[in-house]
This record gives structure tokens, sequence and C-alpha cells, in this order.
């Protein structure tokens, strides 16, 4: 019987040495496997793009700050206007409107001015919103899909009326003058710096396009980053902001080069900067979610 029990052991042998191989093998794939996800987890870069809330709205346009308060942001619609008072977490309706607001203006001069531009509309409220008037112009249409006031001078007025071309006014929208007619017919949005007329942006579905002789002649600024610039916000340091189908993005050259800011918002409809903190910035995407930036667009989220 014993040689049969040592010719079994000898057989049994190798094939536990087998088993401990594949074991250990294992073991070792587990491992690695663990070590890989543990790597990968701490190097990731940290989600920092939370949106603040939503807004349950049919489409999204236009998004403003409050001239001295960065807490107070009035967002635009086809239905009217929401505003926030605590940065853009809650919002409520402005009861007092129920006209489309595609563009929002409120001159640093006067926060109690605010200005609404949109579809057969141009209006104005001098009481921060309580109660609006319709401003009688000499425009030959007001369909105007983009709108802007002069940061330093609430009475110098520009606008996009669909169909006519750029117009500018200089007794706050009573009389208007015809800058050009060939600007894109799907422009969206108007930046103005406060270093008029130096500093003057036009974003559309074509592109970005720069004039520095306060709106007559526009010259396209090749922005490869980007095709179009749905809408466009320019702080006093001369740094140019632009929402995009791809992002955001940030230039301070004049729109020569851009940097992509740190926000996966997929395409941004709406862009605010706040006049009294540089660093905060605000969006809208197209799902109507809203974000924000206290260190000028580096990091967002709550």
């Amino acid at each position: 019987m014993k040689p049969m029990t040592r010719n079994k052991k000898r057989v049994c042998l190798p094939s536990e040495s087998k088993r401990n191989v594949w074991i250990l093998l294992a073991l070792t794939l587990i491992g690695t496997l663990a070590a890989l996800v543990w790597w990968f987890g701490s190097n990731a870069p940290a989600s920092n793009s939370g949106a603040l809330a939503t807004l349950n709205t049919r489409d999204v346009h236009a998004l403003v700050f409050h001239p001295q308060n960065p807490d107070a942001l009035f967002f635009g619609h086809h239905g009217g206007m929401m505003q926030s008072g605590d940065g853009g977490k809650s919002w409520s309706p402005l009861a007092s409107l129920q006209q489309d607001a595609m563009s929002i203006a409120i001159p640093r001069s006067d926060a109690n001015l605010v200005f609404i531009a949109g579809h057969n509309v141009l209006s104005a409220s001098s009481d921060g919103g309580k109660t609006w008037r319709t401003l009688t112009t000499n425009l030959p249409g007001t369909d105007i899909h983009a709108f802007a006031v002069n940061p330093m001078n609430a009475r110098e007025f520009y606008a996009f009326a669909a169909g006519f071309g750029l117009f500018t006014s200089a007794d706050g929208g009573t009389t208007w003058t015809s800058l050009n007619r060939t600007v894109p017919p799907n422009t969206s949005s108007i930046a103005l710096g406060s270093a008029m007329p130096q500093s003057m942006f036009l974003g559309s579905g074509q592109g970005l396009f720069k004039s520095g002789d306060g709106g007559i002649t526009w010259t396209r600024v090749s922005t490869p980053a980007f095709q179009s610039a749905l809408a466009l916000a320019l702080n006093d340091r001369n740094e140019l902001f632009a929402a995009t189908e791809q992002g955001v993005f940030k230039s301070s050259d004049d729109g020569a080069t851009w940097t992509r800011l740190n926000v996966e918002s997929g395409v941004t409809l709406a862009l605010a900067l706040s006049p009294s903190n540089f660093q905060r910035i605000a969006i809208v995407n197209e799902k109507g979610q809203v974000f924000r930036s206290d260190d000028g667009g580096v990091t967002w989220g709550k």
C-alpha cells in the first residue's frame, strides 16, 4: 500500500502547485486592478461643475447681475423674467412682466433702470422691475434679438433689429441711427466695455465680431476653439467671456487667444458677469441649469 500512497502523492503535488500558481496570479491581478482603480480615482479631475438650480422655462435667453448686488440675478425668457436673491440657487418669477425678454440691461449709473428687448418688445422699468412702460422709437422694426446699454451711460443704447441691422440711440431709446445693416442675421449678443467705443463685440451663430469705431464696421475674430458665440460679456479688465456650444471661454487679449473654463455646461446660452464682484460669473445652459463661479471661472459649484 505504501508505494501506491507515494505514487498518489507524486501525482497530486504538481496539480496543487498549478492551482497555487493560478491563485497567486489571480490575487496579483486583483491587486493590480485595485491599485489602478485607486490611482485613477485619486488622480481624476475633481467634479466642480454642479448646477445650482434648473430653470423650468421653455427657452433660455438672457442673464444679468444687479450692478451693486452680486447675489441678485435676473433671467429672461420668452414668457418674462425670473429673479434670484441668493446668487442663483433659488428663483421666482417677476410677476410684473410677461413680455419676451431676449435681452436684459441694467446700467451701473442707475440700478433702478431695467431695460428688456425681444420679439416686438422694447420696454423699460424705472423702479427695479415693479412697473414697465413700452418705449416709443423710430426703429424700423422691434423684433430685437440683441440689446445693450453703455455701462457708463444709461442713455446710450445698441440694438440689433432682425431684418434691419444694428442701431444706436443716444437719447434713451427715442431716436435711433443705423450703424450697420450687414451684421450677421443671427446676431444674439452685444458686449460693451467701459472704454467705449474701443471695446465692442458682437456674438452670432456665425462667430465673434469686433468693432473699433462704435459699431460702424466689424471684423470677424478667428476663434478655432468654438464656432458660434451665443452670449458675450466684457468686464472692466477687458476680459471677454463667450458662451458657446462647446462650453464657456475666456480671452484676455481682445479675442486673439482663448482659454476654456473648467465647467461642463455643454451648450451654454446665457452668461453674466457681476459688475460689483469681478470674480463672480453665472451661466445657464440649454437645459436651464444654472452654474456659478466665484473665482473667475476656475471652479464652479455650490
